[in-house]
């Protein structure tokens, strides 16, 4: 066995990196996600490597070992690299499995660890469920600097060749990029962006229809008549069938966060107040049909707005004196007392049935303002998040900022 004497090198060392993402896990409530990231397929191309890096003291020559150019020994037994998750979860730094690593006669080394990456990310829910997530992952060396190790990126978009589909997300993109600080030399990092789009067929379906359903039976509390007597029992119905509805899904299906309003949030309390609206017109309407001439007196304005034809107002008979008449003339001065007095309770049940009547367009001038609030709000509400333009430069914008050192 041959040995030979070496000395510490002080020079850097290039680190070359490169993921490949296997499948994505669900948020949690507090914001964390898992990512089990495959970053080192085996295959022929050494370029699918995740960490590559040269090391002299590994170096040998082939004619001396029977043409022997590359070895596999236990990737414990030589130095590795200390570059970690910097915005881990959960505090565990190591790989999942420390396999063995590749090392080649002119002492290139590619290491394949298979890894489980546990990040925190801020969750955007404006537009839950139709939301669009970035999530970053920096990588950096724990203990080393940019003079000591300095990170290059391999591949400018995160390979997706072992990826398992989700069944709530869809990756848009996974693009990388290696950050420096102008302010700081020794200071670099690695940093994925992955941008995902969540899937919001669960939450239609769940969610979003049977509110839409509820507010379908708002509706024809507009439509029923005033006189069956069940207008407030279905209002009341409606609400109280909401109110559940609300109680069970509050903390189930939505993020609980108050940095924003969801979405989905936002129409359920439309609902809500449409549901009510409902509530008071119905009141008020059945306050308008259930008038009388005893209790009120119908305003001009309101018989010229409501009614199609006034009807033409009584006039008060003169008062006959009946003192000093004969037997047949009293007897005609009672029968048209008695005329005048079928004639005004034919107008008293007119009068009742203009307060009616009045009701019923009440009715059905809020039922088509109903409608037209209802479709329209939510056409308008749920439009604007299936159409918006995400752009991942804007994206990327956002999540990237001026890198701190340790």
């Amino acid at each position: 066995m041959k040995f030979r004497s070496w000395t510490y090198d002080r020079t850097e060392i290039d680190l070359v990196l490169k993921s490949d993402v296997a499948s994505l896990d669900d948020f949690t409530p507090s914001g964390e996600w898992d990512i089990v990231a495959l970053p080192g397929r085996r295959n022929e191309n050494p370029d699918d490597s995740t960490y590559e890096w040269e090391d002299y003291r590994l170096t040998w020559k082939p004619e001396d070992f029977d043409n022997m150019k590359k070895v596999r020994l236990p990737s414990k037994h030589i130095w590795l690299p200390d570059v970690v998750l910097y915005n881990n979860a959960d505090g565990m730094y190591e790989v999942s499995f420390y396999s063995n690593a590749v090392i080649s006669y002119d002492g290139s080394i590619f290491w394949l660890p298979p890894a489980i990456y546990k990040s925190a990310c801020k969750i955007e829910v404006k537009h839950f469920p139709f939301d669009q997530q970035n999530c970053t992952m920096k990588f950096r060396s724990w203990t080393y600097d940019r003079t000591e190790i300095d990170l290059v990126l391999k591949s400018d978009v995160a390979s997706l060749d072992d990826f398992t589909p989700s069944g709530e997300w869809d990756i848009v993109a996974l693009p990388g990029r290696r950050n420096e600080n102008p302010d700081d030399s020794t200071y670099v990092d690695i940093t994925y962006d992955f941008i995902i789009r969540r899937k919001p067929l669960f939450y239609t379906i769940n969610l979003i229809i049977p509110c839409i359903l509820i507010t379908s039976l708002a509706i024809l509390v507009f439509y029923l008549p005033s006189d069956c007597g069940e207008k407030m029992t279905l209002c009341i119905s409606v609400l109280l069938a909401l109110t559940v509805f609300l109680l069970l899904i509050s903390k189930i299906i939505v993020p609980p966060t108050s940095l924003d309003v969801p979405l989905v949030g936002k129409y359920l309390m439309f609902t809500m107040v449409l549901v009510t609206f409902s509530i008071v017109t119905s009141v008020c309407v059945l306050n308008v049909h259930h008038r009388s001439p005893t209790t009120h007196t119908m305003p001009p304005w309101v018989r010229s707005l409501f009614l199609p034809l006034s009807h033409p107002s009584a006039t008060s008979p003169d008062c006959i004196p009946h003192t000093h008449l004969s037997p047949s003339l009293l007897c005609c001065v009672c029968l048209q007392t008695r005329l005048q007095q079928n004639i005004f309770a034919l107008e008293t049940d007119s009068v009742s049935e203009d307060w009616k009547y009045v009701a019923m367009v009440i009715d059905r001038l809020f039922l088509w303002i109903f409608v037209f609030v209802c479709v329209f709000g939510t056409v308008g509400m749920f439009l604007q998040p299936l159409f918006q333009n995400y752009a991942t430069n804007s994206l990327l914008q956002l999540s990237q900022g001026p890198p701190t050192s340790k």
